[in-house]
């Protein structure tokens, strides 16, 4: 009996989970990091000996305060006093190749053919990859997608479309809920304060739970502002004409999309090259 076309892609991305599992736990067990950020984590301050000061829960519930405390203390080596600048780019740069894998995971999740599927639940999977790391979670994820979309086994017109209201609200969403703290994070300690800048930092790790509550406020007010509008135009037209103006409007809004995803990662992307390249060709520069 022959195997799904499938069957070799999902068996190499779950060697690529097995692999990660290996390199990011056995490795950092044996290679002592687990005990440097055990330590880390029981120091009163942070690098630079500066106190921890974040907004948490204040012990009511110490499981979510340890998350912060750990979010804050892997954070701070990126963004933490500027006191960094190698470790502060190299955060940027994964920032932005993040954003935008996270982007096209949401656009496959508003896909008319995935609604109500597991794989549309990407808040789940942004917590199990805050949790167990994103190259192994993001493969069992991409395995999950090959075995039960339509979209990867027999793509067509109706089943690949995405609301255009989805499409519209989709990268505000991004810019408010992923962009704009990544932008609080830059402003100097001294504008807004050290425990502003602490909280932000440990509470920006469920970002996959605000871009999720952004765009759905955002489609909702979308929604209810354009049905006013297309309600009178859409009595003068037929239903074969209705779903095709809709599918019209969805393709060019999607083409906009996927720009914006292409944008995205270049700004990190070529600011991070650009950089690192001048340093290594002009050192005295940034001496």
């Amino acid at each position: 009996m022959a195997l799904p076309l499938n069957t070799t892609p999902v068996f190499l991305l779950l060697l690529v989970t097995l692999w990660s599992t290996i390199a990011l736990y056995y490795f950092s067990a044996v290679n002592g990091f687990f005990d440097q950020f055990g330590a880390a984590l029981d120091s009163p301050t942070l690098l630079d000996s500066i106190p921890v000061q974040i907004l948490n829960t204040n012990g009511t519930y110490p499981r979510i305060d340890s998350q912060l405390r750990a979010v804050l203390v892997f954070n701070w080596v990126f963004a933490g006093n500027d006191s960094n600048p190698e470790a502060s780019l190299t955060g940027f740069f994964y920032l932005g190749n993040w954003g935008v894998s996270w982007f096209l995971v949401v656009m496959e999740t508003l896909r008319s053919s995935n609604k109500h599927k597991l794989i549309a639940f990407d808040s789940i999977l942004g917590i199990l990859v805050f949790n167990w790391a994103h190259p192994v979670i993001t493969p069992i994820y991409l395995s999950l997608h090959l075995l039960t979309s339509p979209t990867a086994s027999l793509p067509t017109r109706s089943n690949v479309i995405i609301d255009s209201t989805d499409l519209l609200a989709l990268p505000l969403s991004f810019i408010i809920a992923y962009a704009l703290p990544i932008t609080l994070l830059s402003v100097p300690p001294s504008v807004f304060g050290m425990v502003f800048r602490q909280t932000i930092m440990a509470w920006y790790q469920q970002w996959n739970l605000y871009i999720g509550l952004t765009h759905f406020m955002l489609a909702f007010a979308l929604r209810r502002l354009l049905s006013t509008f297309q309600s009178d135009s859409a009595s003068t037209l037929s239903p074969r004409s209705i779903h095709k103006e809709e599918f019209t409007k969805s393709s060019r809004l999607l083409h906009t999309a996927y720009i914006f995803a292409f944008i995205m990662g270049s700004i990190t992307y070529l600011t991070t090259m650009t950089i690192s390249c001048t340093a290594s060709i002009w050192p005295s520069l940034f001496a």
